[in-house]
């Protein structure tokens, strides 16, 4: 019948002048044709269908039914004044058939003097269920400080973590959590407000204190630490305006005049870390751009700039999608025209390990690590795959776990706590683990070559590997028994004094 109505609009002047709700005054609707036509004698009174107010669209275009004349379509019943509004409820507000919900807002700012916040959330949550609010989100948004004011004090007591820090988001995320639970404590869905913010974590675990540790931070000061410090950060990209994709016949994106081209021209000394994973194109753009900035003629790299670069070539290459060994080497740095002008400087002693430069405090750190052993490793291994419910077979449970440290440096070395026929093998093994990853075994050679590993580095037990490195290390379970190092009493027995703990 409705759309019988629009098209009647289009052909009938006096039906532009009418609301559908006059419509039956002056017109009879006929059922078979599905059209109306003038009414040629007595009068009839119109009557709409009843729309719930839970049904927002019907209730509100039920209300507009009342006051709009002459529409072509539904478009045109949510237009005013031009402006075609998203929803009836937008166009009913626009044409001030409903009254904005600042009187709720100044309630509850009125009655948070007053009243708990947990009592304003329960005064929030009646406004809600009872429709009283036009745009809930509106009064949600003036007023979640109020409704949120006891959440992180509340948060501190049941966790009993009293230095537990909570962001404005999360504050909003647990205040609308407590009023989810509320309206569902009423029989309630809090699916049918819309246009409500949707709590994100209903399903996840809370009160877990140890996941709450590990993700309480001052968000706010780590944010105005970023804003200061990021400034200060670059890129090699972004300060010289090196293309994202460089080839062989690319160059930077400076500017003539411009001041990043000034800065590069007052540079004495340019320092580029982790030189090797990048494409060799970089470098090379960076050397055109640099030697027409300088006005280079001598035909000096760089424009006649100093750079240093730093890295080991032994770490991560320059990585290429899909390609071979061939390819990545050609495009590292090393296989540049540039190479050639770049001196090699190599570092070959850790300053760290000279026992000069240990505290008591770090040597006693060392000491005690040396100690760890891999059974501390399967254990969590074993804890962990029954954790995840692990059936496949992989390691931790198919978490993923970074191990830390280098096993070509030895820190104990230097550090007075060996004796100097264990720092003389010490040294020799660590020398020789250098000599293979820079492959200096068997030269000269092609980057391939076979390597001898001397018999002591060798397991001959076949049977039991593990066993066998272990009575290296520790020596068998009868010596063990003789030790009175604390600090490895104090990893197997509970009684031994100590400041260690779980």
């Amino acid at each position: 019948m409705m759309l019988a109505w629009f098209e009647l609009c289009k052909v009938n002047a006096l039906a532009k002048t009418l609301t559908y709700v006059q419509i039956p005054n002056f017109f009879t609707y006929d059922s078979s044709k599905k059209h109306f036509k003038e009414r040629k004698q007595r009068f009839c009174i119109g009557r709409i269908n009843y729309g719930p107010r839970k049904v927002e669209d019907a209730y509100y275009l039920r209300v507009l039914l009342g006051v709009v004349q002459g529409p072509e379509s539904f478009n045109d019943i949510k237009t005013y004044n031009g402006v075609l509004y998203p929803s009836y409820k937008d166009a009913c507000y626009a044409r001030g058939l409903l009254e904005n919900d600042q009187e709720y807002v100044d309630d509850i700012v009125r009655r948070s003097f007053t009243c708990t916040p947990a009592d304003l959330r329960q005064l929030f949550v009646i406004m809600l269920s009872s429709d009283s609010l036009t745009s809930p989100e509106v009064v949600w948004n003036s007023t979640w400080e109020m409704l949120s004011a006891d959440i992180e004090f509340n948060r501190r007591r049941h966790l009993n973590r009293p230095a537990l820090i909570l962001s404005d988001e999360d504050k909003r995320e647990l205040a609308l959590q407590e009023i989810v639970k509320i309206i569902k404590r009423n029989g309630g869905d809090f699916k049918r407000f819309t246009t409500m913010p949707k709590p994100k974590g209903m399903n996840q675990d809370t009160d877990n204190v140890l996941v709450v540790d590990e993700t309480s931070y001052n968000r706010e000061q780590l944010k105005a630490d970023h804003d200061r410090d990021l400034p200060k950060l670059t890129t090699a990209h972004s300060r010289f305006g090196i293309p994202i994709n460089p080839y062989e016949f690319t160059t930077c994106t400076m500017k003539k005049g411009c001041d990043l081209e000034n800065l590069v021209k007052e540079a004495e000394l340019i320092i580029w870390d982790e030189a090797p994973m990048m494409s060799r194109h970089c470098f090379e753009s960076l050397d055109r751009s640099l030697a027409d900035i300088m006005r280079n003629t001598n035909g000096k790299p760089f424009g006649g700039k100093f750079i240093v670069f730093g890295a080991d070539f032994r770490q991560v290459l320059h990585v290429i999608p899909g390609a071979g060994r061939a390819e990545i080497v050609l495009s590292s740095l090393n296989s540049s025209y540039l190479w050639k002008h770049c001196k090699v400087l190599k570092l070959t002693k850790n300053m760290r390990l000279l026992s000069g430069l240990l505290s008591e405090e770090e040597a006693s750190d060392i000491k005690d690590m040396y100690y760890e052993e891999r059974h501390c490793f399967e254990s969590l291994d074993r804890s962990l795959a029954d954790i995840m419910r692990n059936t496949n077979g992989k390691p931790f449970g198919g978490k993923v776990i970074v191990f830390g440290g280098d096993f070509r440096q030895n820190m104990r070395l230097l550090s007075g706590l060996l004796s100097e026929e264990e720092a003389t093998d010490i040294k020799e093994f660590s020398e020789w683990i250098l000599d293979v990853g820079d492959g200096k075994i068997n030269e000269p050679n092609d980057g391939e070559a076979e390597i001898d590993i001397p018999d002591e580095f060798l397991i001959t037990d076949q049977e039991e590997p593990i066993e066998s490195i272990s009575r290296k290390i520790y020596g068998d379970a009868s010596s063990l028994q003789q030790i009175k190092d604390q600090n490895i009493l104090s990893r197997k027995s509970s009684f031994v004094s100590h400041k260690r703990g779980c």
